[in-house]
């Protein structure tokens, strides 16, 4: 058997480019930018073939694979509104060697005081060269005056060797203060992840603050506000921390019935005027649903993706289509649908795919009525070949 032993890690990988392509401004993002595009692409050289792994600061974000040419590209994970990013790159060879980290990119700020006194250098450096050529010129030209002239080009290339050295201490000074900007960020970041002192933020613990030591004192209190109309104004002052999970509570938990109308098990009803209720639907939802269920089992579509869609009808949905069905909610927003995960995509009510999406998937039906059963009715004509209406 025949091995060879490699212990020699390969050189820094270099990053040449963060490519942005969220209009309005698309194309490369300058050294120290910044982008509204919270998936970039970074493409960069390693040594061929090496696994590259690509850091935002310390942080791992993932891996590419560079190629027979050495090239390679990664897609970033979904990046943070708000928050600024140093990434980096290590190289990995097939014996396991892993090399130094390419140079960060730091803050604007940072990359702005830095690039001044870089160009100042280069400048130097570019005008002394200049000069050292013109007098060495001279200097073949006037062997009589070769002394001075001998002087002179020695006096410029030490001029240019010390501008180079300044060069060199600035680049080494940008990267530690990339790493010390990194470290700065860990630690703001650290420490706004830190709870804050002041204030209970639940109403439980509020109320507790307040004296009502128990649910039942709690609800009674609202209980007595409710009843004197008082409870208006905390109405305004509440505001939910994560929207999404109130509503998929109050659509769980509540449901609009008229009188004589008997709640499912475990949801508390809400007494409305008859042609506000949610339950007087509830044959003919089931038997849209049944139907729907049948036509995409039939045509082959066990993979289907709704594009909105409230909480409570999501809810039906998940709870009444067949379980050979994997049913999937995204919002309209959403960038990627990964082809594998649906056979089916279909737009409710006045949702809008993102433009990456919808040319994945041209053939989605888009449904602009929001009530549920017309919606799967209008489905089930789409797959049976009826045209749009």
């Amino acid at each position: 058997r025949t091995i060879s032993v490699d212990t020699l890690a390969p050189a820094a990988p270099s990053i040449t480019a963060v490519i942005d392509d969220v209009l309005p401004v698309t194309g490369a993002v300058a050294r120290g930018g910044a982008s509204n595009d919270t998936l970039l692409e970074i493409r960069g050289t390693a040594e061929a073939g090496a696994k590259v792994s690509v850091y935002n600061g310390a942080d791992l974000l993932g891996t590419a694979q560079a190629d027979a040419s050495g090239a390679w590209r990664f897609n970033t994970p979904a990046l943070a509104q708000g928050k600024t990013y140093a990434f980096s790159a290590k190289a990995s060879d097939a014996a396991g060697n892993t090399g130094p980290a390419s140079a960060e990119r730091v803050p604007r700020e940072l990359a702005d005081a830095l690039q001044r006194q870089l160009d100042a250098a280069l400048a130097r450096a570019a005008a002394a060269e200049a000069e050292l050529g013109r007098e060495r010129s001279a200097h073949a030209a006037i062997e009589a005056a070769g002394n001075t002239a001998q002087a002179r080009a020695d006096a410029l290339a030490a001029d240019l060797y010390g501008a180079k050295a300044d060069l060199a201490a600035m680049t080494d000074r940008a990267r530690e203060f990339g790493r010390a900007a990194a470290e700065l960020r860990a630690e703001l970041e650290a420490r706004s992840a830190e709870p804050k002192p002041g204030l209970p933020q639940t109403l439980k613990a509020l109320a507790a603050a307040r004296g009502l030591l128990s649910e039942d004192e709690l609800a009674v209190a609202l209980r007595a506000l409710l009843d004197a109309h008082r409870a208006a104004p905390l109405y305004e002052l509440l505001v939910a921390r994560n929207n999404e999970a109130v509503a998929a509570f109050l659509a769980e938990r509540l449901v609009l019935a008229a009188e004589g109308e008997a709640p499912p098990s475990g949801v508390v009803a809400v007494r409305v005027p008859a042609e506000r209720s949610e339950l007087k639907e509830e044959g003919a939802i089931r038997k849209a649903l049944d139907r729907f269920s049948t036509a995409c089992l039939v045509n082959g579509k066990k993979r289907v993706v709704f594009v909105g869609g409230s909480p409570s009808y999501r809810r039906q949905l998940r709870e009444g289509l067949d379980p050979r069905i994997d049913v999937r909610f995204v919002e309209g927003d959403q960038r990627r649908i990964p082809k594998a995960e649906a056979d089916l995509v279909i737009v409710w009510g006045g949702s809008e795919l993102d433009h990456t999406v919808s040319n994945q998937f041209p053939d989605a039906i888009y449904i602009p009525h929001r009530g549920i059963g017309r919606m799967l009715t209008m489905a089930v004509e789409r797959l049976d070949g009826a045209p749009a209406r």
